[in-house]
């Protein structure tokens, strides 16, 4: 998913920045500062998918914030992606609604 985001950014001409995550990973003040973009803060950084790899409850809501951060920063497969940071928003995914709110900044 991340390599057709990739694609789809720069035949668009849309400048961003790539960051491997598994490589180069999130600190937790890094995922505390993309949490402040979303609603639910760090539940929403939550990756069910990745948590039932690793045995975790696939609703993130069963774990405190702490839990989460501390699970995510060991654990990249844990954190939603791909996500896109904008000035004031973070968005999940690579669906429709996440390349319209793109193409419209």
């Amino acid at each position: 998913m991340c390599s057709d985001a990739k694609q789809w950014l720069a035949q668009r001409k849309v400048a961003f920045t790539f960051r491997e995550i598994f490589q180069n990973p999130l600190s937790r003040d890094e995922l505390v500062a993309l949490a402040a973009k979303t609603f639910a803060g760090v539940h929403d950084l939550y990756a069910p998918k990745g948590a039932l790899k690793v045995g975790l409850p696939e609703d993130g809501r069963m774990l405190t914030s702490e839990q989460i951060l501390l699970v995510q920063v060991r654990n990249p497969d844990l954190i939603r992606y791909p996500l896109f940071e904008l000035k004031d928003q973070l968005l999940f995914g690579f669906h429709q609604a996440t390349r319209d709110t793109l193409m419209a900044r």
